[in-house]
């Protein structure tokens, strides 16, 4: 099933920056590429191939990202930290 408010992208090839808030990627190909997320819907891949890819957070992921090194810096909630990325794991909804 294809959201209708993501952007879909078919069979193009990437390098560089490549933004991907909101958008679902089918058959394409990433060569040496950062992806960029700012914590908007989350993309999808969906048979893409990846060579040489990095990622980029920006905006909101970036702040989650923060958050979860600042729990694991001072040790509090490794627990919590650890079963989020279990497999299968889901916290809240969208």
């Amino acid at each position: 099933m294809t959201d209708t408010s993501m952007t879909e992208i078919r069979g193009e090839t990437f390098e560089g920056q490549v933004d991907v808030d909101d958008r679902h990627f089918i058959d394409c190909t990433f060569g040496k590429v950062q992806l960029r997320y700012g914590g908007g819907q989350l993309p999808r891949f969906e048979g893409c191939t990846f060579t040489a890819a990095s990622w980029f957070f920006h905006g909101a992921a970036l702040r989650t990202i923060r958050l979860l090194q600042m729990q694991n810096a001072q040790g509090e909630n490794q627990a919590l930290i650890d079963q989020m990325f279990g497999p299968g794991i889901v916290f809240g909804e969208e």
